[in-house]
């Protein structure tokens, strides 16, 4: 414990506060009346910092304190593992390494949270609780690969496939960053994201932040920095924050999958599609919102894909399987609409489609099937201005 008091000099009193004949001190150390306990409980040990205005209290076993004055108790104020107010704490003089609670009450502006003493720089420092878990488990999180050359000169190229962790630069990988861990708050003030403990169905990418579908959450990473998905701070709400939001919806909808489209996410569930938005152009976590746009039922065996101001995704037909182009009708509500281009071949791609590729220089979809694992169905498609003058099907 540390007892911060208002030192004040008096006449009669030397810089230390020692007068003549007093006896509050055994030998350097002068404890201001708390010598009879020192003396009756050994266990306790006191001692007080050179500024003269810090009194710690050791002891191995737990311990309450409770200070008073003649000033209403403003001039001297124990602390232990807690305290109601940062304005409290001595401006020097604690030990190293201290950690206190500020804990906050009905009139303060930011939230509980922990600081630490820093006996170097003389400042107390933003920090995390006590036996919190700081981390992930890298193993279960996204990997990556990492792009190598071969160290001969050859036009051999390979990829490493690893966790993400911090890594040092070796065998011809370059410095890796890891996963950030947690460093300021406790589990109620700076919880670990939502997709903890559940499935990561989808990763992608959009405005400068990594994002992670689980469940029926969307989660995006602080701003800038893709491996940290916790606030750098919990006495002040960032703008580069993390974003977690879950979907408006009033039945249950598991987000399958992510996709670019007309300046925003749009995302997928099995029977409905989302977008993800932000008012005032600014994406933060206090202007995002996940909105219900548009109920087509879609397939998660294969993730939809954009190609200009369009999004391909598949749905099963049966034993049959479809393609639903997904576009903005541009007519006096500009609402999202996605059509059925395999209407007029119902029964043309059989099977579960598995995969979709683009090319939007030949304005052409190709598909695979689980069924044929030999061919690939072919989507053309022509516009003229707002018209489509050509859509048709063909194999390979």
């Amino acid at each position: 414990a540390i007892i911060r008091r208002w030192v004040k000099r008096e006449v009669g009193r030397d810089e230390n506060g020692k007068s003549s004949g007093d006896t509050g001190y055994e030998g350097n150390t002068y404890y201001d009346g708390l010598d009879a306990i020192a003396s009756a409980q050994s266990k306790f040990a006191f001692s007080m910092d050179s500024s003269s205005s810090v009194i710690k209290i050791q002891c191995k076993e737990a311990f309450s304190i409770k200070t008073s004055d003649s000033t209403g108790g403003t001039s001297l104020i124990g602390i232990t593992t807690s305290t109601t107010s940062f304005t409290n704490l001595p401006g020097a003089g604690a030990p190293d390494n201290y950690l206190v609670k500020i804990v906050g009450n009905a009139d303060a502006t930011a939230d509980d949270f922990y600081v630490k003493y820093d006996a170097t720089d003389k400042v107390w420092k933003e920090s995390i609780g006590p036996t919190q878990t700081l981390g992930f488990d890298t193993f279960t999180m996204p990997h990556r690969l990492v792009r190598l050359y071969d160290t001969q000169g050859t036009p051999n190229k390979y990829f490493l496939y690893e966790p993400v962790k911090e890594l040092p630069a070796s065998n011809g990988a370059p410095e890796r960053f890891g996963w950030s861990s947690r460093k300021a708050g406790d589990d109620n003030t700076n919880p670990f994201p939502s997709f903890t403990g559940g499935k990561i169905n989808d990763v992608t990418f959009h405005k400068n932040r990594f994002g992670i579908l689980s469940d029926e959450n969307m989660i995006f990473s602080v701003a800038g920095n893709f491996y940290n998905f916790f606030p750098i701070s919990v006495m002040t709400a960032l703008e580069s924050n993390p974003i977690d939001i879950s979907v408006s919806n009033n039945e249950v909808s598991i987000l399958r999958h992510a996709a670019a489209f007309d300046q925003s996410l749009l995302l997928f569930s099995d029977f409905q599609q989302f977008s993800l938005n932000s008012s005032e152009g600014a994406f933060t976590p206090s202007n995002v919102s996940v909105d219900v746009v548009t109920q087509f039922e879609s397939t998660a065996k294969a993730p939809p894909v954009s190609s200009g101001k369009f999004v391909y995704f598949p749905f099963k037909r049966g034993e049959y399987s479809g393609v639903r182009e997904y576009f903005v009708d541009t007519g006096t509500a500009d609402a999202n609409d996605a059509t059925d281009i395999t209407a007029h071949v119902p029964q043309y791609i059989k099977g579960n489609i598995t995969k979709l590729i683009v090319s939007s220089t030949d304005q052409m979809l190709a598909v695979l099937s689980d069924d044929d694992t030999k061919r690939v169905y072919i989507y053309k498609n022509f516009w003229q201005g707002q018209e489509k003058l050509q859509n048709s099907w063909s194999h390979w």
